[in-house]
């Protein structure tokens, strides 16, 4: 029988694998990998100068996950420019059909020249590339930065997915850096109502992987208006991760008129203790003694769930 030839890995596995082993602390090793990873997709090229391209000819990348840019980073970055004379190191940018420019790399220095520099032109790279490779290099470059919040890491997942540079969670694992648990963990962000997204295009950072799933419940049984409420008071730094979940099931018990709390004792019908019920953010948990027949319970159980199908539905 023979054995079937082991690929060899490329560059970019090589690079890929290198990024999963560096801690997230490590910021600069992180950059360096991503620029190998970019170059490895980019391929070789001629010693092209770079040019001065207007301001106004250039347009942001649809591919772009990152929503959310330091303000005083920028005025950091704006006064290195303005020391050195200019940019050491070019945006890159790709030339579109109608003559434009799109952003590959280098948001942040764009933004510098438009907001702060207020410099007509910057210096730039344009690249040939098609919308495959320029998703990557745009997600690459930016999901390798350690100060990415989760809801702008899950942004890249359709973006990769639609534009086939990635189409199962194997491949976004690979181009990520991360295990396949995260991507489906990340995926429920894009599961969110519009509302709650809306709010998280603003303040990214409110909401991280650990507690999407349970936010996602309470959206899906109703509760979306108490959640956005929630997440504007996390956004005013009122409430931070478990804080959220606890407001969100304090007003949703408040508002539905349960009569059920946690540790509402279940009884038989001559009052007899059968179980301890609680009820969580989105499940319900029961002790049971040792002795008690199970069918009384399943029926106290039946008896509860039904007091909670006739309370008030949400507004």
């Amino acid at each position: 029988m023979l054995n079937k030839p082991v690929k060899k890995p490329t560059k970019i596995d090589q690079l890929l694998q290198s990024s999963r082993q560096i801690s997230d602390e490590s910021a600069g090793g992180r950059a360096e990998i991503a620029k190998g990873i970019v170059s490895a997709l980019l391929g070789p090229s001629p010693e092209t100068p770079s040019m001065k391209i207007p301001l106004s000819k250039i347009c942001r990348n649809p591919f772009q996950p990152r929503v959310e840019f330091n303000p005083q980073e920028l005025k950091i970055l704006a006064d290195s420019i303005l020391e050195a004379g200019g940019l050491i190191h070019p945006i890159m940018t790709r030339r579109l059909p109608n003559g434009d420019y799109e952003l590959l790399a280098g948001e942040r220095r764009l933004q510098a020249h438009e907001k702060i520099l207020l410099w007509p032109e910057i210096d730039a790279i344009v690249r040939d590339l098609d919308n495959a490779t320029s998703a990557k290099v745009t997600i690459i470059e930016n999901l390798n930065r350690v100060d990415l919040s989760d809801f702008e890491k899950s942004r890249a997942l359709p973006i990769l997915r639609d534009h086939n540079a990635a189409t199962t969670n194997v491949e976004l694992a690979k181009i990520l850096g991360c295990d396949e648990k995260l991507i489906r963990s990340l995926w429920k962000f894009q599961s969110l109502p519009p509302v709650i997204l809306d709010q998280l295009m603003i303040t990214p950072r409110i909401l991280t992987v650990t507690f999407v799933d349970e936010v996602l419940a309470w959206c899906e049984k109703g509760f979306e208006a108490i959640v956005a409420e929630a997440l504007k008071l996390a956004a005013m730094g009122k409430l931070k991760n478990k804080g959220i979940l606890t407001f969100i099931e304090r007003k949703a018990v408040a508002r539905n008129g349960l009569k059920i709390s946690k540790g509402h004792e279940l009884k038989n019908a001559q009052a007899q203790h059968l179980a301890t019920m609680l009820v969580g953010r989105s499940k319900i948990t029961l002790e049971i003694p040792r002795g008690v027949d199970i069918s009384l319970i399943e029926r106290a159980v039946s008896a509860a769930i039904t007091e909670i199908q006739t309370a008030e539905t949400p507004e």
